[in-house]
């Protein structure tokens, strides 16, 4: 990399390719969804996009309250952190075997899991996807198939 970064040209059609070093090194995927920031001084900030983490506080309401009724833990995350645990927000970067996981897009139980650095859970995994798109996925500490099943229609409700 020079002194000015990465240089690249705008294509015919306005497509620039994000250089392969900043595509692994930000876990940049094909098919993911990025936000372009326009700042003041002329700066544009491109981002991951995650629909769950800018829908954090009602997700945090939602997940507390389910979490206190059915006396279960819950987990969710969107494909690169864990964002909310029983409704107290997170920000902890996945583990790669738990990325796996998730992009597997099955349903599945999970015993003692690293999701996280220091975060090992077991409980029934769901992907949460919406108009085929993965978002994330959540993991509930229950047996009752009801109570991950509701959680999970609710998310894929809530983001339709």
């Amino acid at each position: 990399m020079s002194k000015t970064g990465f240089v690249r040209r705008v294509d015919l059609l306005g497509r620039v390719v994000i250089p392969r070093e900043v595509r692994l090194s930000l876990g940049i995927n094909s098919g993911d969804t990025m936000v372009f920031n326009l700042l003041e001084n002329r700066t544009v900030v491109m981002k991951k996009f995650s629909s769950l983490l800018d829908n954090i506080q009602p997700i945090m309401s939602v997940v507390e309250v389910l979490s206190q009724l059915t006396r279960s833990a819950i987990y969710v995350f969107d494909t690169d952190k864990l964002i909310c645990e029983n409704g107290q927000k997170k920000d902890k970067d996945l583990t790669p075997v738990f990325k796996k996981v998730i992009y597997k897009h099955t349903e599945c139980r999970v015993n003692q899991i690293e999701i996280a650095p220091n975060t090992s859970v077991s409980g029934n995994f769901s992907p949460i996807i919406v108009n085929g798109d993965l978002l994330g996925g959540i993991i509930v500490n229950s047996e009752s198939e009801k109570i991950r099943k509701t959680i999970q229609d609710f998310f894929q409700n809530y983001f339709s």
